[in-house]
């Protein structure tokens, strides 16, 4: 469950203390997570088309520009809070509040991470949409050995992460599952903006279990993670860190970031 940390939060357009806290409960609940650096939260226009389209797919109602300025006002009143947001929307109800965030580590960047594929899919992928069981199941898989678990559907290919985007590269060529079979995630979105600038070329058909060791290697993107380089998958070696492609991503898409700080 996701621990509300923030002096205030904001329900209903309602500033509350913390104390009064109490997850937000509905049959549907559309959610997203937003970055807050040096009280500016990341990529905000973005975040709210997105979530304009997921209440639309889930056939919830919200007024998303008022949303917006609420999340403005929840920073306003938090000071010096540089976490994430999480806002959860339900019909006629919504909630944002600050979570405790953590961040890879240095190491991560420098090496890459270790993740599990597995063979698992969401309900609704193109739908930022809570399920604690699914997320309790991730958390049992990867224990304390993975960073992230990869999802696998029943063609064989792994489509994305758990909590996350995944792209892998040959070369000059980035390779992403289909655009309707995945949560297409704000980071995800720029790092496609930032390749095409950069002339790398992107093909959206997936990659086979069976042909990993085919690819040159691959990382994960998201609000948390930037762009992060995969070390593994299982039994499968990369040295996506020290590669061009990634270093280059890296680099560009966190010279984005600061520009928007």
């Amino acid at each position: 469950m996701y621990k509300n940390i923030g002096a205030y939060y904001i329900i209903d357009g309602q500033i509350m203390s913390s104390e009064t806290f109490k997850p937000l409960k509905g049959d549907t609940v559309i959610y997203e997570v937003l970055r807050v650096i040096n009280g500016h939260i990341l990529f905000l226009e973005d975040h709210m088309e997105r979530l304009q389209h997921s209440l639309g797919k889930a056939a919830v109602q919200a007024d998303v520009k008022y949303i917006q300025e609420q999340l403005l006002r929840l920073v306003s009143i938090n000071k010096q809070m540089d976490k994430n947001i999480k806002l959860d929307v339900t019909t006629g109800k919504y909630q944002l509040y600050f979570i405790e965030s953590t961040y890879p580590k240095r190491k991560f960047y420098e090496d890459g991470v270790e993740t599990a594929a597995v063979h698992l899919e969401r309900n609704n992928p193109t739908i930022k949409q809570l399920d604690m069981e699914y997320k309790h199941k991730i958390e049992r898989i990867k224990g304390d050995t993975f960073f992230e678990v990869l999802l696998v559907n029943q063609q064989h290919k792994i489509i994305e992460g758990s909590s996350s985007n995944l792209l892998f590269f040959k070369k000059n060529t980035l390779y992403s599952a289909p655009l309707d079979e995945i949560l297409t995630g704000i980071t995800f979105q720029n790092v496609i903006k930032i390749s095409e600038t950069l002339g790398l070329e992107v093909t959206y058909k997936g990659v086979d279990i069976n042909q990993l060791d085919q690819m040159d290697g691959c990382f994960l993107t998201g609000t948390s993670l930037g762009v992060l380089p995969i070390k593994s998958i299982d039994h499968h070696v990369y040295d996506s860190a020290k590669q061009p492609v990634v270093l280059k991503l890296m680099q560009a898409y966190n010279a984005l970031s600061r520009s928007m700080q």
